[in-house]
């Protein structure tokens, strides 16, 4: 299970006031009705004409959904569409797929004691308030506390509220009240009217009056600058656990002792009371809520009461009671009109209307696996059972219309009515036909004794002729004018597996096989094999269906969906948004949707979906389906003999399930489209491996990044039935579809430089999108060396460095042939350095270098030394050349005259310094200076 770290602990202001003592008594009783235990165990899923479904996470499903302790203080949502849930010490964040733990920095969850209440602002902040750590408030990924430390009365806060203003108000347990609006934390108490008097609940009416609802004192209200007590002898010295105003402007209660309504606007009977006596099913109400059809739902210390609409003065026939014997402490509707409810010991608990119902041995059945359900033409629902068939008149599920016969048979399956009899294929008992008349039930068999080749009779289906088709282990046959045929090789059959029967609307019958299909051709009194081509062998045809435009559509066992239309065949696959490829029977309703049963429990899909999809095969169409229950409804072991006709759709509209549980009913009509687009998150970021600050704006990377981003869109119809789509815009050229599932996470290896943008979109289980989505910005930037200057720099400079290299070689083999050459020198370093000396004052004071025939033996002459000791001189010890010693000094002569002698022409002072051509002192001007005499003189006269 995943944990949210908060990333900061963020400072808050001090806040202003005295402290306040409380009345411990107030206190003790608010926590002993909130501690008061359950009476029992939980009683289960509502029965089968409730009317409500439920979904259950606790502890028992720790390992599959990651929840957290069956002890659920409080439950609400987020505006990015998150629930969050609190257990007594633990919050964890639920998008309806898994739950994540809120992991705040350990020395403040050492100071949890209890959690009271959950608070989420409009910008999405959450507040927990808690006994021992005081009011705590998580926001974009920092922690704010609010506790004595900051000026709080007490580390123990009992509820948080944020008004229409955005004023958070935190109620602590030792009376008064404090109010943040965001810079100061300030403290309300006797001159406002609130001092001594404990907060347990808080609420802002229509009007945007505040309401407080207190421990012992009844209620309190702000108005201007202050609260009074709201006169009413009905509230006087109550403890108010909840509030509620309805859509007409009345107010409900919560108390220790039941429900009260007060209503403003009425002439008469302004204060009312539905309590224990009124069918209340506890008299501790811990919450109140209003439904989306204003229904009033009471969470009590001994279940969920539901007191329908207008029904001020309830009387127990009117109160519908789920859980009896459960405590609910708190409750919240989402946005997508489910109810939750917290629990003591049964976790989280979900209602909504339609949904799944189990009927089982706890309504009356002889026994939970359910192996055939098959409704005659009268109404009647014949179901078969591991302990004989059960006849449920006008298909109500309830023991008072309930028969039972063949007690001690198992049966396989039920079909083949006429005329008020039905025949039942058992296990082992062969086939029994019932006949039920004026003297009642009426019993005969045809066993292996007199005819049928096998004892086990698997599959039943009477055409329009009157024939009733048998199938076998192995074998098939028919029964005519009482006569049993059995059907082989002289009839085109070839012993394949029957799987199903079906006759289409032109009256051709046609048998679902373990091999495919065979068509039978009344004709020639013969089967023939229906081509399917490139379908992958096996190939198990489970159920047959015709469509309301004479398509058939085949269930397969691991090949999906097949469509037959005017001769053309179509698969759709879990690649085209199926649920599962393998799948046991298709229904289809009256409003245009396909049900369907299979591996992965029982799904619905829009006809014109499914349509789309095999017309367009590898197309763009997709079949968006939504799932009946929790992901864990109905399994492949669940259902009880999943390959044959163990469901059936009742001409109510009412999809009946055969599961070793009892019989699952679905009624199709409850199912109204989800017209909440699912609001999508983008959760988590990895770059190279390491977690990204989604809070940064627009983060740059540096250098290729290899990036995972997780995303998901809280939703809690169908979630696993999401569609994702994903485009990273710099990389993708349009969205790239991401299949449903619970790994909602896309990778891109190797981005380079660029900006890019990741846009997510997302689609419900009725296919309504979110088209905005949820987005993420940022930059790659290559790394220095990476950047094309550095590139171009690195080249220029290895050039460089190899010129340099060059040269210094060149150098170091001319300075080593130099030592070579002068190895055998009888030139000392003395004589050396004072024929230097000698050298320069010649050419300073003398100017020697101006006599145009200056030569190596002439100035050695002057120095009376040898030539080549001067040669050696200039070499070794000058590192020149002879020419490039004398004309050095004959250029910076040269430089003097055209700066300070603008009389004197180029040629002139070329033969004034020495040189005897006009070309040979341009060379060695421009090699001492890199400029030419004339431009010289320009740019320094």
């Amino acid at each position: 299970m995943r944990r949210l770290r908060i990333l900061t602990t963020a400072p808050i202001p001090r806040a202003s006031g005295s402290l306040r003592r409380l009345a411990e008594a107030l206190l003790l009783l608010l926590l002993i009705l909130l501690a008061l235990p359950c009476l029992a165990q939980s009683a289960g899923p509502p029965p089968a004409d409730s009317g409500w479904s439920v979904e259950q996470w606790d502890s028992s499903q720790g390992l599959r959904h990651g929840q957290p302790q069956d002890l659920i203080t409080a439950v609400v949502q987020s505006p990015d569409g998150y629930l969050w849930i609190a257990s007594l010490r633990q919050v964890w964040r639920f998008d309806g797929m898994r739950f994540e733990e809120l992991e705040l920095p350990p020395e403040i969850e050492a100071r949890i004691n209890r959690i009271f209440r959950l608070h989420v602002g409009a910008a999405g902040d959450l507040w927990i308030a808690t006994l021992g750590a005081g009011a705590i408030r998580v926001e974009q990924g920092s922690v704010s506390v609010f506790s004595t430390a900051e000026g709080l009365l007490s580390d123990r806060v009992l509820t948080v509220f944020e008004d229409s203003r955005g004023r958070v108000w935190i109620a602590p347990d030792r009376g008064g009240l404090h109010s943040f609006d965001g810079d100061r934390l300030s403290t309300w108490g006797e001159e406002q009217g609130i001092g001594g008097v404990t907060i347990a609940e808080l609420m802002e009416d229509s009007r945007g009056r505040l309401w407080a609802g207190t421990l012992g004192r009844g209620v309190f209200v702000y108005e201007r600058d202050g609260f009074r007590p709201f006169e009413s002898a009905m509230l006087a010295g109550r403890t108010i656990m909840s509030m509620v105003e309805d859509v007409d402007g009345g107010f409900w209660f919560g108390t220790g002792t039941g429900v009260v309504h007060y209503d403003p606007a009425s002439d008469s009977n302004v204060w009312s009371e539905i309590s224990v006596e009124d069918g209340l099913s506890h008299p501790v109400v811990y919450d109140l809520l209003f439904d989306q059809s204003q229904n009033l739902w009471v969470a009590t210390g001994a279940g969920l009461n539901r007191i329908p609409t207008g029904s001020v003065a309830a009387s127990a026939d009117q109160i519908e009671i789920l859980f009896p014997d459960t405590w609910v402490g708190s409750l919240h509707r989402d946005r997508e009109s489910s109810l939750w409810a917290g629990t003591l010991g049964d976790g989280l608990k979900r209602l909504r209307r339609g949904g799944l119902r189990l009927f089982g041995r706890s309504g009356g059945m002889p026994s939970d696996t359910i192996q055939s359900i098959y409704e005659d033409g009268e109404g009647h629902l014949w179901v078969g059972t591991q302990r004989g068939v059960v006849r449920l008149e006008d298909g109500i599920l309830d023991s008072e219309h309930m028969e039972v016969f063949l007690g001690s048979i198992e049966i396989e399956v039920i079909g083949g009515w006429r005329d008020g009899a039905v025949w039942v294929g058992t296990a082992a008992q062969g086939l029994v036909r019932l006949e039920f008349g004026a003297r009642g039930a009426k019993q005969s068999s045809l066993t292996t004794g007199n005819g049928l080749p096998s004892g086990s009779v698997t599959a039943l289906y009477r055409d329009s002729q009157d024939r009733l088709w048998l199938g076998w282990y192995g074998g098939m046959g028919r029964l005519v004018g009482g006569e049993l045929q059995v059907l082989g090789t002289n009839h085109g059959y070839q012993g394949q597996g029957i799987q199903c029967f079906h006759e289409d609307s032109s009256g051709v019958l046609r048998i679902g096989t373990s091999e495919g299909m065979l068509r039978f051709d009344s004709q020639n009194d013969r089967f023939t094999v229906v081509e399917l081509p490139g379908i992958a062998t096996p190939l198990i045809v489970s159920a047959i269906h015709e469509d309301r435009q004479g398509s058939l559509w085949l269930a397969t066992l691991g090949s999906g969906l097949l469509r037959l239309a005017d001769g053309r065949l179509a698969q759709l696959t879990e690649n085209d948004g199926l649920r599962s490829n393998r799948l046991y029977q298709i229904f289809e309703d009256e409003h245009g949707f396909f049900w369907l049963t299979g591996a992965s429990g029982v799904f619905r899909a829009r006809w014109e979906d499914l349509q789309a999809a095999a017309d367009n095969p590898g197309g763009e169409s997709i079949v968006h389906c939504r799932s009946v229950g929790q992901q864990s409804v109905l399994p492949y072991n669940h259902w009880s003999n999943p390959h044959r006709s163990t469901s059936t759709m009742t001409r109510e509209g009412e999809l009946l399930i055969g599961t070793v549980n009892g019989i699952a009913a679905v009624t199709a009509g409850d199912f109204e489209i989800n017209k909440q687009p699912p609001q999508v998150v983008v959760e988590e970021v990895l770059r190279n491996g390491r977690s990204v600050d989604l809070h940064t704006l627009s983060p740059v990377f540096y250098g290729r990044s290899d990036m995972d981003f997780c995303f998901t869109a809280p939703s809690f119809i169908s979630p696993w039935d999401l569609l994702f789509k994903v485009q990273l815009e710099g990389r993708d050229d349009d969205y790239k579809l991401v299949r449903r599932g619970e790994d909602r996470t896309v990778r891109y290896d190797d981005l380079g430089p660029g900006r890019y943008q990741l846009r997510v979109l997302a689609a419900n289980s009725d296919g309504v999108w979110n088209r905005t989505g949820a987005t993420f910005d940022f930059r790659v930037r290559p790394h220095i060396y990476e950047t094309v200057p550095f590139r171009v720099g690195a080249v220029l400079l290895a050039a460089f460095a190899v010129i340099g290299i060059y040269y210094s070689l060149v150098t170091f083999v001319a300075w080593r042939r130099q030592r070579k050459r002068y190895r055998s020198s009888t030139l000392t370093q003395q004589a050396a350095r004072e024929n230097i000396e000698k050298l320069r004052t010649l050419m300073v004071r003398d100017a020697i270098y101006r006599d145009q025939d200056l030569s190596l033996e002439s100035l050695a002459a002057r120095l009376e030394i040898l030539p080549k000791h001067l040669s050696q001189i200039v070499n070794e010890h000058l590192e020149q050349s002879f020419r490039d010693f004398i004309n050095g000094y004959r250029v910076e002569e040269a430089k003097r005259l055209l700066r300070e002698d603008p009389q004197l022409t180029v040629l002139g002072i070329a033969h004034q310094v020495g040189f005897n051509t006009n070309d040979a002192f341009y060379r060695a001007f421009k090699k001492h200076t890199g400029t030419t005499p004339s431009a010289y003189r320009k740019n320094n006269s």
